[in-house]
């Protein structure tokens, strides 16, 4: 199978990539400072990982929300059916979930202040 050769119209972003990743590169084998008017710098916190759940963690933010599992399942976006098998033990929470459930350990206010202002 044949190629197309590429045409000499199609200048598109790829050669001014090309260009910008060699300049780059070739400023950072220097060893010096990147120069902030050339370069755009930015610096990225590191976020800690989500809490690791199991069951009998799970059952008790559960508790302390005061909520059955349907409503739980409510505030988490997922089914009741997910709920009964997290405080079962038969799964372990994905990441969006353990993030949600870091939220609702260190701020359950805020999760039960959700439910009366929803009633």
């Amino acid at each position: 199978m044949k190629s197309k050769a590429p045409s000499k119209k199609a200048s598109g972003v790829g050669p001014k990539i090309i260009a910008r990743l060699t300049e780059f590169a070739e400023a950072l084998e220097t060893g010096k400072p990147l120069d902030p008017k050339r370069f755009t710098l930015r610096t990225v916190a590191q976020i800690p990982s989500p809490g690791e759940y199991d069951a009998k963690k799970i059952r008790a933010i559960r508790h302390r929300l005061k909520v059955s599992q349907s409503v739980f399942a409510l505030l988490l976006g997922v089914s009741p059916k997910l709920v009964q098998n997290l405080e079962q033990t038969n799964r372990q929470p994905t990441g969006p979930i353990r993030r949600l459930l870091d939220q609702m350990d260190r701020q359950p206010e805020l999760w039960t202040g959700m439910i009366r202002s929803a009633g």
